[in-house]
């Protein structure tokens, strides 16, 4: 299985990458330090990310998408990192609120006003989870999501007492876009990942993402008559908001 997944919306491929891919997020941070001695900083909400991905020994096939993308002829691409998919699709500043802590996963985090709406794109065939943790009775209705203009399914509170994890799964039949709304109070923890459930609670950065693609570079291995092999290394940098489609 590929790491990655990039093209446009509704046209994503699979990237195969060398291993090794660095993902740096780059998070805005601001100090200033009075004459008192009292420090005070300033941090971005969120850190968009960088990658940096590559192959060894391939043809000028590998590289032909990515450089449709860095001349501009394919519109706005996209990256599916199957690692943060499997983490959470949402930002992490969407995942939680500010109103009365509730326990997720054994950390306290605010609630989530209830309405509180988060839009992810999701892919055909691929198993997701929609969670949250909630202290709600039994069968309750913690959030819904809409799959489609005509499907609305419910996230119900399991059984048990306590902040615990609510969760339902859906395996979309094509590519498209997930919109989750919390309907009840004292919710937080909000997750959206490609998986089953499985009781836990990660912070994302937001998958898939919008990208911009810098011209590949390419370092020639191997030219022949009929063939040539090189190693190609791309940048690809996160742009606009993420939970925008």
């Amino acid at each position: 299985m590929a790491a990655f997944l990039f093209g446009p919306l509704g046209g994503m491929v699979p990237l195969k990458v060398s291993r090794g891919v660095t993902d740096s997020p780059a998070r805005t941070m601001s100090e200033l330090v009075t004459s008192g001695g009292v420090r005070y900083v300033q941090r971005g909400r969120r850190a968009p990310r960088t990658w940096q991905v590559g192959r060894a020994y391939e043809g000028p096939g590998w590289a032909a998408l990515l450089a449709d993308a860095a001349h501009g002829l394919l519109g706005q691409c996209w990256l599916y990192d199957v690692a943060a998919a499997r983490e959470n699709m949402v930002p992490a500043e969407k995942s939680a609120g500010v109103g009365l802590p509730v326990l997720v996963d054994g950390r306290p985090m605010g609630a989530l006003p209830v309405g509180h709406a988060v839009t992810v794109q999701v892919l055909a065939g691929r198993t997701y989870t929609v969670s949250l943790w909630s202290a709600a009775a039994a069968g309750s209705t913690v959030a819904s999501f809409l799959r489609s203009p005509n499907l609305l399914a419910l996230v119900k509170a399991p059984p048990g007492t306590g902040s615990r994890s609510c969760a339902a799964s859906f395996t979309p039949l094509a590519d498209g876009v997930v919109t989750v709304t919390v309907s009840a109070g004292g919710a937080s923890g909000l997750r959206v990942h490609e998986g089953g459930p499985d009781g836990r609670f990660f912070s994302g950065h937001g998958t898939p993402c919008k990208v911009a693609v810098q011209d590949p570079q390419r370092t020639l291995e191997l030219v022949v008559d009929r063939e040539t092999r090189s190693a190609y290394q791309v940048t690809l940098m996160e742009v606009g908001k993420p939970g925008t489609v």
